[in-house]
This record gives structure tokens, sequence and C-alpha cells, in this order.
């Protein structure tokens, strides 16, 4: 139905199709779930009329949103719950179209295991995940910032290299030593500076909290500069 539709039925076969969908996700019958993604993508790929192919890719941009995504990670948490490899292979048969809902889904969560399952999945798209991590880079809460920094590392992406080293300037001090940090990642020549100026900021309770940070964080091009003090 979803390939033979005329234009004009297809909106109301679409929305069916989500919510057979979504109830597949809530039953976890996940083979179903990532067989109407594989074969939707399949669709977008034939020859079509360009109006066929829109409506196709914005139903798998919109198929699995923030709360959806959310959702399945509490749910892999809980027992009973679907298996967080399950999970996994949902986000990865959904590629690009699951970057937005992921970080917003990221954005939200309160809970701190749930944010590092979603920070793994995120991180498993490799650098599908990268131009929305791009963009997040700019948003007002620190949080977000500092997750999307430790994506980017955690993806290995060198391409946002500009953008992070702007991030190093930012008004939260955890945000930028997550910054420094994945500037090591990539080159363990530019952040030294950086790194010295926070460990010996003006203020005293900066600079302590630096220190402290810079332990949690793992920071080892931290040590001589301690030593110095």
């Amino acid at each position: 139905m979803t390939a033979a539709s005329p234009d004009i039925v297809r909106p109301l076969v679409l929305g069916r199709l989500r919510e057979i969908f979504v109830r597949a996700l809530q039953q976890n019958r996940f083979a179903q779930a990532v067989g109407i993604i594989r074969a939707v993508r399949d669709l977008t790929a034939d020859p079509n009329p360009a109006a066929r192919r829109e409506a196709l890719e914005e139903f798998l941009a919109n198929i699995a949103d923030a709360a959806t995504l959310g959702a399945l990670v509490a749910a892999s948490r809980q027992p009973g719950g679907p298996p967080f490899v399950q999970v996994q292979t949902l986000i990865l048969a959904l590629g690009a179209s699951a970057s937005r809902g992921l970080l917003e889904a990221l954005a939200a969560e309160q809970d701190r295991g749930r944010r590092l399952r979603l920070i793994e999945l995120a991180a498993s798209l490799g650098a599908a995940i990268v131009p929305e991590t791009r963009r997040l880079l700019a948003d007002p809460r620190w949080y977000v910032v500092r997750n999307m920094v430790l994506l980017l590392r955690r993806v290995q992406d060198r391409s946002a290299m500009s953008e992070i080293l702007r991030c190093a300037d930012h008004a939260d001090l955890r945000v930028r030593l997550e910054d420094i940090r994945a500037l090591f990642a990539f080159d363990s020549k530019v952040p030294r500076d950086l790194l010295a100026r926070t460990i010996n900021h003006p203020d005293p309770r900066l600079a302590e909290a630096a220190v402290l940070l810079s332990g949690q964080h793992g920071i080892t091009q931290a040590t001589d500069l301690l030593v110095e003090i």
C-alpha cells in the first residue's frame, strides 16, 4: 500500500504504518520494526516520483522521535525489557534518521545511566551522527554542548576541530575540560596551553575545580602541570 498509494492517500497509509511500527516496539517485536524501516528505505531508493520519495524520507526521519527512543532506552534497563543489543540494531537500521531523536532524547534525559546508554547508541552511528552533533555545539545549554563534544571524541571525527576549539572558551568549566580532553585526542600539542590556563586560573575556586575535573576526566596530560604547582 505504501508503494502503490496515490498522493492523496499516502499520508493516511504512512500514519497507519507508523502506528504498526510503534506497536511493534511496545511489544518487543524488533524484527518487524526493523523490517518496516528497511522496506521503506528500499522504496526511497527505487526510481519514483519526487513527491513520494520526499514523503518516505520524511517518514523515516520522524518515525522514531525523542520520546520513543528515550522510552526504549529506559525499558532496556528494566527487568523483562528489550535487550540493549536489539535497541542498538534498530538504531543502526535507522542510521542518520535516528540522529535528531537520539540527541533530543539525550538532551532531555536526567538519569545518568540512561544518558550513558543514549551516548553509546549515538556513538554507534559513527559519522552519521556528526552533522546533527555539530549543529548542537551552539546550543545554549552547557550540558548539551559537553555531550556533543564527548560524542565527537567518541566517533573520532576531526571535521569539527574548529568548532571544538571555539568551545575551549565556553563559559562553563565542565565544557572547557571536556573540550580539552577531545582536543588531546585529536592533537596532543594544541590544547596544552588551554589546559595550563585552566588549571592556573586566577580564581582559586575555578583552578581547584579544574584540577578535580582533570582527574575525573582522566586527563593524564595534566600531570606535569600539577607537579609544577
